[in-house]
């Protein structure tokens, strides 16, 4: 009976262990998910300094981060990783500065025009 009970505490410490490093592995791929969305904001917010006062050059290639920017929250949303509610917060930040950023490029382009004299 006593080695009975021994098999039962030393079963029962290995799966404290080992649920302890699933656990522990399970967190550290979280945060590398989170990490990267991060980032991503991150990066939100560096773009919307720049469709303020960037080239059009720096707004072309902004335009086209944002546009890889959606094809990722997409991507994460069709994957579960990201939930709706939490892409729907983001999804119009991303179309008004797009939005900002077509504008700001217009406002460029008008400026770059030689005014005629008539």
């Amino acid at each position: 009976m006593d080695e009975t009970l021994n098999e039962y505490w030393l079963a029962g410490m290995v799966f404290a262990f080992v649920v302890l490093v699933g656990s522990w592995i399970a967190a550290k791929s979280g945060l590398q998910r989170g990490n990267e969305g991060r980032a991503h904001l991150l990066r939100l917010i560096e773009l919307v300094r720049l469709a303020k006062s960037g080239s059009a050059s720096e707004l072309a290639g902004a335009d086209d981060e944002l546009e890889e920017m959606t094809q990722w929250l997409l991507a994460q949303l069709r994957a579960g990783d990201i939930e709706l509610g939490k892409f729907q917060c983001i999804e119009p930040i991303i179309t008004q500065l797009r939005a900002t950023i077509q504008t700001r490029r217009k406002d460029l382009a008008t400026r770059k025009k030689p005014l005629s004299v008539v």
